[in-house]
C-alpha cells in the first residue's frame, strides 16, 4: 500500500486553506484545515485525492475533540497519530492570547 499525500493547500467554502494536521487511517486521511477566516474544519481525503468537509468551523479543541471523536469510531484506542495532531492544533493557538 502506498502512502497518500495530504493536500497541503485547498478552498474550503470558498476560502483558500491549509492543511495544518494530518491523521492517516488504512483508508484514507483526516485533515484538520485552517480557513482564511481562522476558523478549524476537520476533512477526510480519499485515495483519489478528493477533500470532504466532514466537519466545522471550530475552534482548534472543538477540531481537536472532532478529530477524537472520527478515531474513536474506528480505532480502540487514542494512537500517537491524535497526539500529534493535538501538538499541532496546540502549536497554531500559541500566542493567540497574547494579544
Amino acid at each position: 500500500m502506498s502512502a497518500m499525500t495530504p493536500k497541503r493547500d485547498l478552498v474550503l467554502d470558498g476560502q483558500a486553506a491549509r492543511t495544518i494536521a494530518v491523521v492517516t487511517r488504512p483508508h484514507d486521511l483526516v485533515l484538520v484545515v485552517l480557513t482564511a477566516d481562522g476558523r478549524h474544519h476537520v476533512c477526510d481525503q480519499g485515495r483519489d485525492g478528493t477533500v470532504t468537509h466532514r466537519a466545522g468551523p471550530f475552534d482548534p479543541q472543538e477540531a481537536l475533540q472532532s478529530v477524537i471523536r472520527i478515531l474513536a469510531g474506528r480505532e480502540m484506542s487514542v494512537t500517537s497519530d491524535t497526539l500529534a495532531v493535538a501538538v499541532g492544533l496546540l502549536a497554531t493557538t500559541v500566542g493567540e492570547d497574547a494579544s
